[in-house]
């Protein structure tokens, strides 16, 4: 059950042949994991494990933001430490990437603005800025890494992370690497030498330019939100 929530924990952000409204998955940023759950509802019966669908529904959520989780129901305590390591490994393949500032950078804060997070609107219709841009964005990045690894990496996750360091003898190399990518951001951010983030990570889509599309519904999205 592990493995098929860690293959299909965003398959939210998949747009449906029925949302040919949504421009594109980003859209459902603040929402995907409940989409995911509710695909793994629909496809789990389809493949013989109709029985995994109440577990695997709730566990889903130790990847996402819109669940507490002392709300996320099982009734096993084993069931929750296997979303405390699909958590942690979500989590850590994300900061842990040798990318991850550049895609921060170029391509999360797209994500963000698309998903209404960047640039959330209040009850009354105003916009409130959250991310003002993608260096922006990075500028609050140490910050949210180091919350993250608090709230999430040990608390929330019961530092599954550390089951990692029997096999590199006592060393865990992607907390290794989280520590450097934060050194690094905090070398940049001193120096304010954005040409330091030079890496291009290749882009996977059906889409000839994936890149380009996703700027330009963007920058719509920035001017529909600030009128």
């Amino acid at each position: 059950m592990g493995i098929i929530i860690a293959l299909f924990h965003d398959v939210g952000y998949l747009r449906k042949s029925s949302e040919s409204e949504r421009a594109n998955g980003a859209e459902f940023t603040s929402v995907h994991v409940s989409r995911g759950a509710a695909f793994l509802e629909d496809y789990l019966p389809k493949i013989g494990l109709a029985r995994w669908v109440p577990i695997a529904t709730e566990v889903i959520h130790y990847t996402g933001y819109e669940r507490a989780f002392d709300a996320i129901s099982a009734p096993d305590p084993r069931d929750h430490k296997l979303g405390h390591l699909v958590g942690t490994a979500d989590l850590l393949a994300q900061m842990a990437d040798r990318c991850y500032l550049e895609k921060c950078r170029d391509r999360l804060y797209a994500e963000f603005v698309l998903g209404g997070v960047a640039l959330p609107m209040s009850t009354t219709g105003a916009v409130n800025v959250k991310y003002a841009s993608g260096l922006d964005l990075l500028r609050q990045t140490p910050q949210f890494m180091a919350a993250m690894r608090s709230s999430r990496l040990e608390a929330g996750f019961d530092h599954a992370y550390r089951y990692l360091d029997i096999l590199y003898d006592g060393r865990n190399p992607y907390i290794e690497a989280i520590d450097r990518n934060v050194q690094y951001l905090q070398q940049i951010l001193r120096s304010e030498n954005w040409r330091l983030l030079r890496r291009q990570p290749p882009v996977f889509a059906a889409l000839a330019d994936p890149m380009a599309n996703t700027r330009t519904l963007m920058v719509g999205a920035i001017k529909k939100a600030w009128g």
